[in-house]
């Protein structure tokens, strides 16, 4: 194992780990790899994060919009840092997206000089992330491929590739297709945001004006978690996921802190969200 390229690797509660690993040990880590998580004990927000961070979410991944902005923060801080947004739920991605990660990490290491030059390998690594953004804009994957081509453009402005991801992420760009994903994109988060404010907002009032179990169950009800369910979209699957921890755990720390009111609020919409769950069932059953 080459000491200068040691990359750390963790999905969900995992990839908060790594990043805290590498944070902690900066001079005995090269890299990281971040799937469906990041950060956990200081905020992302943290400028000293000096390797390659490789984030990588489900397109239905509850922690996508918490990585979609992890990524935001530490590009406009300068942090060598990339998502991949790739068709899935909150798992650990497929081998492909993993690969690619690794190869950007890797493309990092020729740049910086952690891994000896060697012009071959770098036109194999960048001849490969082109052909990945051709093969998402094929499967009309239009906002992946072009986040994929301005990475290459990124990665290596001048080169042959670079100079044909430029000219394909202007095009997508340009594209009316391209134009009414990102307007959907854009929807959809805003329709998250709202829909967990809300949710949260629901359980608040619930805790600190305690309504009867039948005035509960009917606030609940009026939440609209049917019709998210009845979606049935990438969208509504991360939003039902999202909503259902952040209930959960709001519910869980009101129930062992002796909060009751809250404990029955947070863990009553759990309940509504994942019916069959056995977790939120018998903490519910504890609260009540």
């Amino acid at each position: 194992i080459d000491p200068r390229r040691v990359y750390v690797c963790g999905f969900s509660a995992g990839a908060a780990i790594a990043t805290e690993i590498a944070l902690t040990q900066p001079n005995s880590i090269a890299g990281v790899i971040a799937c469906g998580g990041a950060f956990s004990a200081r905020p992302h927000q943290d400028p000293s994060l000096t390797m390659p961070l490789a984030l990588i979410a489900g397109t239905a991944d509850f922690n996508r919009l918490l990585l979609e902005d992890v990524a935001a923060d530490l590009s406009q801080r300068g942090a060598a840092v990339r998502l991949w947004v790739v068709p899935g739920p909150h798992e650990w991605p497929k081998p492909q997206a993993l690969r690619d990660a690794w190869e950007w990490l890797e493309l990092s290491a020729l740049r910086n000089g952690r891994r000896p030059a060697d012009p071959a390998l770098l036109q194999r690594l960048l001849r490969r992330a082109l052909a990945r953004g051709g093969e998402a804009e094929q499967q009309g994957r239009l906002i992946e491929a072009q986040a994929r081509f301005a990475s290459l453009v990124s990665d290596s402005p001048k080169s042959e590739e670079g100079l044909m991801a430029q000219s394909a992420a202007q095009r997508l760009t340009n594209s009316a297709e391209f134009k009414a994903a990102r307007q959907r994109n854009r929807r959809d988060r805003d329709r998250e945001i709202a829909f967990l404010a809300r949710l949260r907002a629901v359980i608040d009032q619930m805790a600190l004006h305690p309504p009867d179990p039948i005035t509960r169950r009917q606030t609940i009800a009026a939440l609209g978690i049917e019709s998210w369910r009845k979606e049935g979209s990438d969208t509504a699957q991360r939003v039902l996921e999202r909503a259902f921890w952040d209930s959960y755990e709001l519910g869980l720390e009101g129930l062992l802190e002796g909060r009751l009111p809250q404990g029955l609020a947070g863990l009553g919409v759990a309940v509504a969200l994942r019916p069959d769950g056995p977790l939120a069932l018998y903490n519910y059953a504890c609260a009540l």
